[in-house]
């Protein structure tokens, strides 16, 4: 069988110090690694949101820039289709304007008609006073000439 051999020698003071110094050591040198492992453990995972967030961040970006492309070519087709009406503004006074002026002139016209029309009428009266007067006389004259039934002797 196997057999231990126990040292049955006293433990000095100075080995017990050097023992515990020792355990200590270990004991610190133990938290320091464990402090290094979870601390390089800590920062790759804050590397890894941080290329997460980074990619994210990359993406939306790219999002952003289709998106303000996209509007920017919607914008210039929208001002595309507007460019024709730029001066429509304009022509409508300008319609205006012409339209206006023409309404001066058809009641320039109207009125001239207008006038013309009442001397037309004028002059139809006094043709009808006329013809009244000429037919009065040609009455007149139709009974005057007419032979009568007795003749004086």
């Amino acid at each position: 069988m196997l057999a231990i051999k126990v040292d049955k020698r006293p433990i000095s003071q100075a080995q017990l110090v050097g023992f515990l110094v020792i355990i200590m050591s270990q004991a610190f040198l133990a938290g320091g690694v464990y402090y290094k492992f979870q601390s390089l453990s800590d920062e790759a995972a804050k590397k890894s949101d941080l290329v997460t967030l980074t990619n994210k961040v990359d993406d939306q970006a790219a999002d952003r820039d289709m998106r303000q492309k996209l509007l920017d070519r919607n914008l210039d087709a929208i001002n595309d289709k507007l460019k024709p009406l730029d001066n429509v503004t304009y022509r409508l006074d300008q319609m205006d304007k012409r339209d206006d002026a023409q309404d001066a002139r058809i009641d320039k016209l109207l009125e001239v008609m207008g006038a013309k029309l009442d001397a037309l009428n004028a002059a139809v009266a006094d043709v009808k006073a006329d013809v009244r007067v000429v037919a009065q006389d040609v009455k007149n004259l139709s009974t005057k000439s007419q032979p009568t039934a007795y003749r004086s002797p």
